[in-house]
């Protein structure tokens, strides 16, 4: 079984604009096949939204969405809705779609899931 992680913009932002770091790793142990990134829908706009003003980071980001194993998730107005009962508006979006796979994770498990895949 594919280890499958749930992984927001930030992780994506970052993995684009720089070539070395926890973020790349995930990405680049993705796409050997090691493991599936999971993200919404939302996650993905807002990444392309915010590197737009860096183009080379938008190259970056269309390459890794084709090498990567990507897996995208989609979620209800009514799930965003309830989700924004226990956290801000802006990241409502991005909880329900962990929500809806059951998941709810943090960087510093990417960065354990990054050392442990590498060692």
């Amino acid at each position: 079984m594919i280890l499958r992680i749930f992984i927001d913009s930030s992780v994506l932002f970052t993995a684009a604009n720089s070539a070395k770091g926890h973020s790349r790793d995930i990405v680049l142990i993705s796409a050997a096949g090691k493991l599936t990134l999971v993200l919404s829908d939302f996650v993905l706009e807002e990444t392309r939204r915010n590197l737009d003003l860096t183009k080379p980071g938008l190259t970056v980001l269309e390459r890794i969405i084709r090498e990567a194993r990507i897996e995208i998730v989609s979620v209800t107005r009514r799930q965003v809705q309830n989700a924004m009962k226990v956290i801000v508006p802006k990241d409502a979006p991005i909880l329900a779609a962990s929500k809806s796979r059951g998941w709810i994770c943090s960087f510093r498990w990417i960065r354990n899931i990054s050392s442990t895949i590498l060692n």
